[in-house]
């Protein structure tokens, strides 16, 4: 573990010794992954190191090689702050290893699209979900030493034209849905680091927005740590200067090598040959790092190709076939319906073998619940007409009717809601009781095997829930607090679940302050 000690020293005197050259080479890297060093005072020079699932060092081609975490999605769907606490630990641990003092993770940009790129990296279309996760692996990458660079500050929330693109939203679905996660990660974790995003928001490239880096981060949420571009992220050097920008970074070069071409008529041919012969089938679909990765998005939902004729052919031939998915994102499963067996294993790293063979066989009971809805067309979801690029401009006209909000307040019937997850055992709850701090509920483990289970409370506004009018349009229900619970068969605990004056706010545009809720 690096010392935590901070040496004593003079900063004023310190940037009176040092040349005019001197201080602007600190403004900016000096190569792809370093700070510019200044030997004569000891300025070190700083190492950042990607990614969210991943320390992977410095190098692009025959790097040392990293261990390979679960994708964020992921880690959104195990609900569980603890975990991911000891994830930011390992990730620090691996910093180490490569030498790195900046790990540039975790990512809390929201799932509003399916077709987002690097939507696997989030953790959730919830903001409080992903805050609360944020801020855990933050404390977790931070208590060995290491930073943490929270990003992308703020609406990077698609690959298309991210550059250039100037996201426009509303002010309180800013506030409440994008950067909702950002403050809440900062409260509870305290990221040293914040990365700004390439994008505009509402005009302004967030890079160079004093709004957002000034007023915001360090006026309103006292941020005293450094503002880091994304590479090749600053545009002005005078603008992002005024506007509170550190340091200005560069960033990679890309290179993909030849596809093999595949048969698939064949390749199907063979599975069903196969599938009538066995007497376990397991048919392995999803996506994969050339579909879901930075700089691209998806074009539509769907799995490539003849990913869904190989399901439907192999359910056929063997209708107890066990599927198993892999994705960051949502993605559609018009076969869902018809499997009896369904396992969604995200990108699950270096075991993701084995976790998943020992859910199948029995010897670990899954407690994964869904970070984001996962539902069946592309035109119900919220960004269906708002996606992309539209002459250099995107509004995001769901506003805060993000996820499961949209499709709650729509009556859209989805495939696998917000929140679902099975498993091996049962659960009761029972005894809610709710006062303005806290919610009190029983919950009892009523099978025959040990699991856990996410107790998830929600608050609705009393007249959204009268279905009367209110000065502010209200989704129908918001994640207000969440806790994962293990128990033994028989085992029974009483839970609390905190809540805040945030958990009943809204924003108040007209006036730019926060408007008290009341509880349903």
């Amino acid at each position: 573990m690096r010392s935590q000690t901070r040496p004593l020293l003079d900063v004023e005197e310190l940037l009176e010794a040092l040349t005019l050259e001197e201080k602007a080479s600190l403004l900016a890297g000096c190569d792809f992954w370093h700070t510019t060093p200044i030997p004569r005072y000891n300025i070190p020079s700083v190492r950042f190191s990607d990614g969210p699932n991943g320390v992977r060092g410095t190098r692009f081609f025959k790097p040392v090689p990293a261990l390979c975490l679960p994708c964020g999605t992921g880690l959104g769907a195990t609900w569980n702050p603890d975990l991911l606490y000891e994830v930011g630990k390992l990730l620090s641990r691996e910093c180490e290893a490569k030498g790195a003092h900046v790990w540039l993770g975790p990512t809390v940009n929201m799932l509003r699209s399916p077709l987002n790129g690097r939507g696997f990296e989030s953790f959730s279309e919830d903001p409080y979900l992903s805050g609360v996760l944020a801020g855990a692996i933050i404390r977790g990458v931070q208590s060995r030493g290491t930073l943490a660079a929270l990003k992308h500050f703020v609406a990077n929330d698609q690959e298309t034209d991210k550059i250039s693109c100037d996201i426009r939203m509303s002010h309180r679905a800013l506030r409440e849905i994008y950067l909702k996660p950002f403050q809440i990660a900062m409260a509870q974790g305290g990221p040293r680091v914040i990365m700004a995003s390439y994008n505009k928001v509402n005009g302004i490239h967030a890079s160079e927005n004093p709004k957002l880096l000034q007023q915001i981060l360090r006026e309103e949420w006292n941020f005293d740590g450094l503002v880091l571009s994304d590479w090749f992220g600053t545009y002005s050097c005078s603008k992002a200067l005024n506007a509170g920008l550190d340091v200005e970074m560069p960033g990679p070069s890309r290179h993909r090598g030849c596809c093999l071409k595949l048969q698939p008529a064949e390749g199907i041919k063979r599975s069903v040959e196969l599938a009538r012969t066995c007497k376990h089938v397991f048919v392995v679909v999803g996506l994969n790092s050339n579909l879901e990765k930075e700089g691209m998005d998806r074009t539509t939902m769907t799995l490539p190709d003849y990913y869904d004729d190989l399901v439907w052919a192999v359910l056929a031939a063997q209708p107890n076939a066990i599927v198993i998915t892999q994705a960051g994102n949502p993605f559609a499963m018009p076969w869902h319906s018809k499997v009896k067996t369904l396992v969604h294993s995200w990108y699950g790293g270096n075991e993701s073998g084995n976790a998943v063979a020992d859910v199948l066989l029995g010897k670990a009971n899954p407690s994964g619940k869904l970070p984001f809805t996962l539902f069946d067309r592309l035109q119900d979801g919220p960004s269906a007409l708002s996606f992309g690029n539209d002459n250099g401009s995107l509004y995001y006209a769901e506003g805060i009717f993000v996820g499961y909000r949209w499709f709650e307040a729509r009556g859209i019937k989805v495939a696998f809601p917000f929140g679902h997850g099975l498993s091996y055992t049962t659960f009761a709850i029972s005894a809610l009781s709710v006062s303005p701090t806290e919610a009190l509920v029983d919950i009892e483990n009523t099978g025959s095997v040990s699991g856990a289970e996410v107790l998830r409370l929600y608050v609705s506004h009393i007249a959204t829930a009268n279905k009367t009018k209110s000065r502010f349009l209200r989704a129908k229900r918001t994640l207000a607090a969440f806790a994962k619970v293990h128990l033994q068969p028989g085992e029974k605990r009483c839970v609390a679940l905190a809540l805040t004056k945030d958990s009943t706010a809204v924003w108040d545009e007209q006036g730019e302050s926060r408007w008290k809720g009341a509880f349903f």
